[in-house]
């Protein structure tokens, strides 16, 4: 299955050097570890991940849907204006990539409850008011967050990532340096 990454000069280096390439936990956001704990729970009923590894690396499956699927490096906001990276072109076989809706995973991300109706959202939202027990409200958010994996509907347009364990040297297809806008 084909995918793309965006990643450092040095990412590159280490794959180049023959090495795979892992998330390294101690730059992990700290305001996103609970939500990476999570997703990658949901990886893991999937797939074993490596000894020692953590937490997944991000892919692209779709940047802008099914028709722009390849990440326009043209675009802004992939890395910091004037910053040199790399778009890596992959293939990786499918049981080791977990997709979701690029969209929902935003709801893992801010720790809300993912809401594909305004009558979804007005219901979660006076449920949030009124719940006190902060066991029943996340275990309400987690399960509204496993529909981030229904992605067999989304609308063509849609924007779809993809979370696998590392990048293997053999995965790598091509790649093509550039500087951020």
């Amino acid at each position: 299955m084909k995918f793309w990454s965006i990643r450092t000069l040095e990412e590159l280096e280490i794959l180049l050097s023959g090495q795979p390439l892992r998330t390294d936990s101690d730059k992990v956001d700290k305001d996103r570890k609970e939500a990476y704990q999570w997703i990658s729970k949901q990886l893991s009923k999937k797939v074993t991940p490596p000894q020692g590894v953590e937490y997944p690396i991000w892919l692209w499956r779709y940047w802008e849907g099914k028709q722009r699927a390849k990440p326009d490096l043209r675009a802004g906001g992939h890395v910091e204006r004037g910053c040199k990276a790399v778009r890596i072109e992959l293939e990786i076989p499918s049981h080791k990539v977990l997709l979701s809706d690029f969209d929902g995973w935003h709801a893992v991300l801010n720790n809300h409850h993912f809401c594909e109706t305004d009558a979804e959202y007005n219901y979660y939202e006076q449920y949030e008011n009124q719940e006190d027990n902060e066991n029943l409200l996340r275990k309400s958010k987690e399960a509204t967050w496993l529909k981030i994996f229904s992605i067999e509907n989304l609308p063509e347009d849609w924007a779809v990532q993809g979370i696998t364990w590392e990048i293997l040297p053999e995965y790598m297809v091509n790649y093509k340096i550039f500087t951020g806008r």
